[in-house]
Parts: C-alpha cells; structure tokens; sequence
C-alpha cells in the first residue's frame, strides 16, 4: 500500500489527524504522476488546506499542462476561494482543450453569473438566456448623424489601426481582433450604438494625441478581496467617494474634463481632449502632474494617469484604448457619462459636444506652475457687464444666450463679432454661448478662429435688429469720430479700426448699392431722430433764462433771440 492508498484509507476511517499529518509530509514527493498529485490536491481540500490542494494542482499541471481534470479543480478551488479571474482563465483553457465538457461550462457559466458578463453567459450557454418581461414603456435607440460624430472627431485621431472585442460563439471568451485599417465615423457610429466595441491607439505616426484618458480603479489584490467578501457595499460607496473627490478637484483646477464610469465594475475613467496634436509624451508628464494635485486615493483604489502606453523591458509599448460610451459585449453594459455628484448626465454626447478642449499652451503652463490660467469665470466679467450697460441691444441678446434660448443666426454673430473680439483665448465667448441648446465647442471654436478683424458697425446691428434697436433706444453718440459707430468703442475703442471711403474701386457694386440705401434711411431716421433733441433742448433753454449747457472747458450750447441753437466758444 502506498501512503497516499493509506492516507486515503485514513480518511475513510475518520483518523484525520493522522490523515493531516502524512499529508502535510507527503504530497510533494517527488516522482509521482499527475492523477496521483490530482488526488493529493482533492485530499487536502477535503481537510480544509487549500493553499496545499493548490500547490498539487499546480504540480499536476506542471507534469502535464494539458491535464484537463487538474485545470477543472484548480479553477474549482479558485472560484470557492474568490479569485474568479483564475477561474475563469483555468476553465477558458480546459475548454479549448475539450469543448464539449459539460463539466467545465456549468463552472465557467456560474463564475460569469459572478461577474456578472451576461454576454459571454448567453455565448456559452445559449439555451439558459432569461425571457426577459417586456417593459411597458418602449425604449428607442437615438440615431448618430454626422453632427453628432463631427464634435467627436478627436477620437478618430491616432494610429491607422484599432482593435474590436468580440465574443467566442462557444465558450464566450473576450478576443481582440487587430484591424489594421483606419477609424472611420462609420466605426465610431457602431461603437456608439453598441454594434461593436471598438478599441483605438490614440497616438498618431509622429507621436501626438487627441485625448487621452485617466482611470481609477481597484488594485488587483483589493478587487480580490472584495470578491472573497461577496462585494461589500462600503467599499463601492469608497470608491465613488474617491471618484467624486478627484471629480471635484479637477473641476476646481480648471480642467475641463469626462467622468466615464463602467456599470457592474469599480472602475471610472477620466476623459481628457485637445483643440490640437499634443506630442503624447506633453500629455504623460501633465497627467504625473495632475495625479499629485488629487487627493490621495483610500481602500486599495489606485490612479493610472497614462493608460497609453505600458512598460515593458526598457522601453513601452503601445496600448488599444476602449473608445467612450460604448457596450460592452461582455456585460451588456454601456458605460455613461457622470457629473462631479456620481449622477448619469441625462445626454452625453451633447456633454462631450460643449466639453471645452485643452490647448498645448494650457497644458505646459499646467506642467510649469501647476495650476491652469483658465479659472471659472464670474456670472458677468466687468468687460462684458460694461459692454451690456453701454449698448442695450447686445445686452437683450447676452441675457438671451444666459437664459439659454436658441439664438438666431444674426444673434450669434453680433455676439461673436463682438464678445468674441474682447480676448484672444475666446474664453468669454464659449462661457456666454454654453447655456445655448445648440453650442458646439468644436464648432463655435472653428467660427471664432475665421472671425474676421473687425467688430459689427452699429448700423449693422440697427439693421438687422430693427424692433430691437427701437426697443433698447439704440442711438449711440460717439465722440471718437475717425472710427466707425461700433459697440466696442464703448469698451475697447482700439479694437474699432478707422472708418474707411466706401468706393467702388473699393468695393463690390452690390455691397455699395446696399451702403447706399442703409445711408438713405439713416439719413431720414437721424433727422427726425435731430429735430426731436431740437425742440426738447430749446424747451429747456427757453424755460432756463440764460442758462447754458457746457460741453467742456471752451465750448457751450445757448438759445439765442430768435430761437435757434448755436454751439459757441466760451472766451
């Protein structure tokens, strides 16, 4: 009788004393075959040794790799233990190696109930799919169309190539197939509307990125942890705590940044873009930074700044980053955007559309002094609440753009021809235009970098926004004559350029002809608009004796006898 026959024999007898004892001597010896080790294993879960039963797993495994009854109890043990990710890479590898084992399947369908990947259940186990009720209320899929994928564009930036995860038809195994072809709008559409899941490589041929993202999640030995624990509900509500906080402090830097969260797993991502190509090695060194200013992470999270690339020897190499707001054919879930109180923001891709975009200038001031110059502005900069006061009929449409009403295409460009003028950064244009339905930054970036020099005349304004002009009295006096009538001159006069001869050696014959006309009817508003300051002036004179109005140091307005008004030099 060998000992592992007495061992055995012992155990039958109920002597599990001396059962532990010859055990714990034994099992390892050398010179013994994988089914004996197998059977070593199975005795020491039976006298509650699993570190033991592991170790004659493993030593079964490493006499026969391909020895399907040893990978069935090591991942049994690893799943009563809580380490589903060996459970599952064990199962994975029994079935490529027997498909049809039974077995195997009903083990590998509870730890992906576990996981809760129902994709790769359904795969696995097709005639164990639930019949779900139908909801009374029906859901309907939103439509992408090309001004939704047009704001998105930074996306599609990077590496001519991507991968796309898909399922094994039998054993609902996550597999990434490489794609060396570049990421059309047509991929991200069926990204978007779960149809496939993309992952790209954000670093282009000459090393500059779009957008990059930084990721908070469990370290592996915490996320094991956690599953011996059964998921304990204080450590979720830790790690939104942790998540919130990082939230809420960029958001106080200045940081314009996504907060992407994925259901069913402790992991959220921080979603970064960029108005223009950004060597990636700029955008590694200002997420080191970043990671310093957060506050420090607690319960076994962890930060991972740069998830581009990954170490490997003594260089990097490049990773595939999974593309926003996509489902996972995993879990069937798709992850969603957050604000900085962890609730889902009710559209997200119209949040990623009013997203501002961080520039390379931004990024190196951020590395250098640590702190961004673009803070929060005021409800109303002293520039633009000035600019309100002085000119009634931009105030009407900046108090309309603040209530967030759709604005008409003049309106939009009264306010980019002349908020748009007031900073060379625009910042005062996109903060004043994001209440707005329909505000792009993409989109309102592109228009403000094609402005022309030039602010908007008030006749324009006058013409375009009769009833408004009207309205709000617009009849401006400007003293500075050599500089056309412009609302700037109220706030920023040098911005104005000197008014210029309206010529047909200058100009096109259309747009004199059209001058022509606006003069015209000036001329008549400006007369009446003249006798109406006349007989209000000459009442006043006339009950005022004497009185006169002085202009300045040397110059006044006087009644004289006959009841006209003269401007006259005070000697």
């Amino acid at each position: 009788m060998t000992i592992l026959e007495r061992v055995e024999q012992l155990l039958r007898e109920g002597e599990e004393l001396r059962a532990r004892d010859l055990t714990l001597r034994y099992r390892l010896l050398p010179g013994q075959s994988p089914e004996e080790y197998l059977r070593w294993g199975r005795i020491c879960e039976d006298l509650a040794l699993p570190r033991q039963a592991r170790e004659c797993y493993q030593k079964a495994l490493s006499k026969d790799p391909d020895y399907t009854a040893a990978l069935r109890a090591l991942a049994s043990l690893s799943f009563e233990i809580g380490d589903l990710a060996a459970a599952k890479r064990l199962l994975l590898r029994c079935l490529r190696l027997d498909p049809e084992d039974r077995e195997a399947k009903d083990l590998l369908a509870a730890v992906y109930r576990e996981l809760n990947e129902t994709g790769s259940l359904k795969k696995l186990l097709p005639s164990s799919e639930p019949v779900e009720e139908r909801p009374e209320d029906r859901f309907f899929p939103r439509s992408f169309g090309p001004a939704d994928l047009e704001c998105l564009e930074e996306f599609l930036f990077g590496r001519e190539a991507y991968k796309e995860l898909i399922l094994h038809p039998r054993t609902g195994e996550p597999l990434y197939l490489f794609r060396e072809r570049p990421l059309t709008a047509d991929l991200l559409r069926a990204h978007l509307s779960g149809e496939k899941y993309i992952l790209a490589y954000p670093i282009s041929e000459d090393l500059k990125v779009r957008w990059a993202a930084f990721e908070v999640e469990f370290s592996r030995k915490e996320f094991l942890r956690r599953r011996r624990k059964g998921g304990s509900s204080p450590e979720e509500v830790s790690f939104d705590y942790v998540v919130r906080k990082a939230f809420q402090r960029m958001e106080g830097l200045g940081l314009p940044v996504a907060c992407e969260t994925y259901p069913l797993h402790l992991k959220a991502r921080f979603l970064f873009l960029f108005s223009e190509p950004v060597h990636f090695l700029w955008v590694k060194r200002f997420l080191e930074h970043l990671k310093e200013l957060l506050p420090y992470p607690e319960g076994g999270v962890i930060y991972r700044p740069f998830t581009l690339t990954s170490p490997e020897g003594s260089g990097w190499r490049e990773n595939a980053i999974p593309l926003p707001l996509g489902v996972s054919p995993v879990t069937e879930a798709r992850s969603f955007l957050v604000d900085e109180d962890g609730d889902p923001i009710e559209d997200d891709i119209r949040y990623l559309k009013k997203l501002r975009r961080l520039s390379l200038g931004e990024i190196k001031r951020f590395c250098r002094a640590r702190e961004l110059s673009w803070q929060p502005l005021p409800r109303r900069p002293e520039v633009l609440e000035r600019l309100c006061q002085k000119c009634p009929l931009i105030g009407a449409i900046v108090r309309q753009a603040e209530r967030g009403a759709r604005l008409t295409r003049q309106e939009k460009l009264a306010l980019f021809l002349t908020v748009g003028l007031l900073d060379p950064d625009g910042r005062l244009l996109h903060e004043l235009l994001q209440p707005t339905p329909d505000y792009r930054y993409t989109k309102v970036e592109r228009q403000r970098r094609a402005l022309p020099p030039n602010p908007i005349s008030c006749y324009k304004l006058r013409e375009w926004f009769p009833g408004l002009a009207s309205e709000c009295l617009c009849a401006c006096v400007f003293e500075d004559y050599d500089r056309y009538p412009s609302p700037l001159l109220h706030v920023k006069p040098e911005l104005v350029p000197p008014s210029g001869e309206v010529s047909l050696r200058h100009k096109r014959p259309e747009e004199v002809a059209r001058f022509y006309r606006y003069l015209l009817n000036e001329r008549e508003r400006l007369s009446r608009e003249i006798e109406r300051l006349e007989r209000e002036l000459k009442g006043y004179l006339d009950r005022h004796p004497g009185r006169k109005i002085r202009l300045g140091r040397e110059e006044s307005l006087v009644l004289n006898e006959d009841k006209s008004l003269e401007f006259r030099k005070d000697s």
